[in-house]
Order: structure tokens, then C-alpha cells, then sequence
């Protein structure tokens, strides 16, 4: 989600929404095998001058790993990029972009939820004006149950893990 500048968002997804100020972009699931890496890409394209265009929006890449207590080690990065501002001169036309970076990780119990809020406030351009916000990631961390894969005639459990990410 994108929370204006000194607003702390609510430990609580849910309340997310309610917050002033706060736009939910998407509330994306992904499950993925224990130590194995998945990647939510959300961005849309956005035309630039020169005939070309630049995908804004949000990349998540996490690695989630059951560790020998039951619980889930993680460690990934977010990367967003947002129209800063344009630029309109006599001479010369130009599309601004910021793009920041979050690197995490951390350990969780099945179930909980962790939240990242950037401490940075970055300018974006958004409905005609520019304000300052904050990135806030809501990572939902849950165990699954084992799968079977059928190998030859024997046949293997795997582990795996989900992780919710609002945005």
C-alpha cells in the first residue's frame, strides 16, 4: 500500500483500508516450496517520451524456508517504481521515475503476519498532484500441507509454504 508520509500503518491488514489516505493496490497469494524462491510482479506500463515505456509498479521476490523449529525463515527484496513528475520544456519533454528498494528478512510462526513500512518518503505523482508516502508491505506467512509427488514408485513428501502480500 501507498501511506502518506508519517502515517503509521495498522498492525492489522484488515485495517488497512479504513486508514485516511491509504490506497490498497492488491492483496496478491503466492505459494511457494520450502527454499524456493517466488516473484509477484504488479506494474502496468506507462508510455514516455520518445515512443517508448517504463513499467511502474511493484516487484516482491521472497524465499521462504521452514527452519527446524516449525517456523519460516524468509529473506527477499521490494522493488517499486512511481511517476515522480514530468517535465515540459520548450525544448524537451521528460517522464521522472523513483525507484526504491526494501531488502528484508526475518523469521515467522504459521499464521502471522509481518509488516515492512519504508522509513523513506518518496514524492509520487498521483490523480494530478504530488505527495509524499510510504510503501507498506503486509507479508502473511502460512504453512501448507505436504503435497505428494509421485517419483518412479515411491513416493515423497514435500513441505511448502504461502505467503499473502498486500500492497
Amino acid at each position: 500500500a501507498d501511506v502518506p508520509a508519517g502515517t503509521k500503518a495498522p498492525s492489522d491488514p484488515a485495517r488497512l483500508a479504513k486508514t485516511k489516505g491509504v490506497t490498497v493496490l492488491s492483496a496478491p497469494v503466492v505459494t511457494t516450496r520450502s527454499g524456493t524462491s517466488a516473484k509477484i510482479t504488479i506494474t502496468q506500463p506507462t508510455p514516455t517520451p520518445g515512443a517508448r515505456s517504463a513499467n511502474i509498479g511493484l516487484t516482491i521476490e521472497i524465499k521462504p524456508t521452514i527452519i527446524a523449529s516449525g517456523e519460516i525463515a524468509f529473506s527477499g527484496v521490494a522493488t517499486d517504481r512511481g511517476v515522480h513528475g514530468r517535465i515540459e520544456g520548450e525544448d524537451a519533454r521528460a517522464l521522472e521515475f523513483v525507484t526504491r528498494e526494501l531488502h528484508f528478512s526475518g523469521v515467522a510462526k504459521h499464521g502471522q503476519t509481518v509488516l515492512l513500512q519504508t522509513k523513506a518518503e518518496v514524492s509520487l505523482h498521483k490523480g494530478g498532484r504530488t505527495a509524499p508516502y510510504q510503501l507498506a508491505l503486509y507479508l502473511t506467512f502460512e504453512k501448507k500441507p505436504a503435497t505428494p509427488v509421485k517419483k518412479s514408485s515411491s513416493t515423497k513428501k514435500r513441505s511448502s509454504s504461502s505467503t499473502r502480500r498486500k500492497r
